[in-house]
């Protein structure tokens, strides 16, 4: 879940906001960008909300679903970078992906992280998935620009649309109190 969450490009988003909401044509980018944190935040907030009542499974479907949606939108305004409605687009386009993320791809795989896992194995197993969310999100914070500056922010953005897509139907780990340190994919 760690890789699926790097290649959704959520650091890429939030570590390239400003010159992203810049070339769409936002007048203030840099608004744009604490406008993205805040967004981060709210929906984390709602999380700690929903998360139980609706279960994890669920919330990650809803949560891809929700991000691979915002990433067609974005492609769509990339492409037509003149029209006035881009930056607009770009703008909400961006906010709701974060917020998508916030609500489910963000916290769940942390979460999970420790709860598949038993107590005996529990702090190994938690710091190699945040190690390889680590590694993840160097090899995106290193390759975005250089592959965006050679295909274009465009197909880009198709790109992390088609990584939501498939993950969000194929089959996720589903916690279940039940089975602790068992890993089953349910439907």
């Amino acid at each position: 879940l760690f890789s699926a969450q790097q290649f959704a490009g959520i650091n890429a988003v939030i570590d390239f906001s400003t010159p992203m909401f810049a070339a769409a044509g936002l007048r203030n980018a840099v608004l744009g960008s604490v406008a993205v944190s805040a967004v981060n935040i709210c929906g984390t907030l709602v999380s700690t909300k929903v998360l139980d009542k609706s279960g994890r499974k669920p919330l990650l479907k809803k949560s891809f679903l929700g991000m691979g949606s915002c990433c067609i939108f974005l492609s769509l305004a990339a492409l037509n970078p003149t029209l006035t409605i881009s930056s607009y687009v770009s703008l909400f386009g961006t906010l709701l992906y974060i917020f998508a993320f916030g609500v489910g791809v963000g916290p769940i795989p942390g979460l999970l992280a420790g709860e598949l896992n038993s107590e005996r194995v529990r702090g190994k197993a938690m710091s190699f998935a945040f190690l390889s969310h680590w590694c993840f999100n160097f090899c995106i914070g290193q390759g975005f620009l250089p592959v965006v500056e050679k295909v274009g922010i465009s197909l880009v953005w198709s790109f992390f649309a088609a990584v939501r897509f498939i993950y969000s139907f194929s089959c996720l780990l589903q916690y279940r109190a039940a089975t602790v340190g068992i890993s089953r994919c349910t439907n």
